[in-house]
């Protein structure tokens, strides 16, 4: 009888540590997931980044193209008034 629980016992303690090595594997491909994951994160926040700087310099010649159109919308109404003064 103690033969068998001594088997048993040997048994137990062999599909534990298979069970372990395989919550290690499983362990270790988790791990290598969160690697590549983190990895792409990082270059997602480069690409969100350059994004975010290229429209801020769009932005920034907007404004100067705005302003600049704003500037020859004046000088067309003021030639316009001197078209309209030379015409009488």
């Amino acid at each position: 009888m103690k033969k068998v629980v001594t088997i048993l016992f040997l048994i137990f303690i062999l599909s534990c540590s298979s069970g372990s090595q395989n919550l290690e594997t499983e362990n270790i491909d988790l791990k290598n997931k969160l690697d590549t994951i983190e990895r792409q994160n990082l270059e997602f926040n480069e690409k969100l980044n350059n994004l975010l700087r290229q429209n801020l310099d769009l932005q920034e010649k907007l404004k100067t193209l705005t302003e600049f159109n704003d500037l020859l919308e004046i000088e067309n109404l003021e030639l316009s008034e001197k078209l309209k003064a030379l015409r009488k």
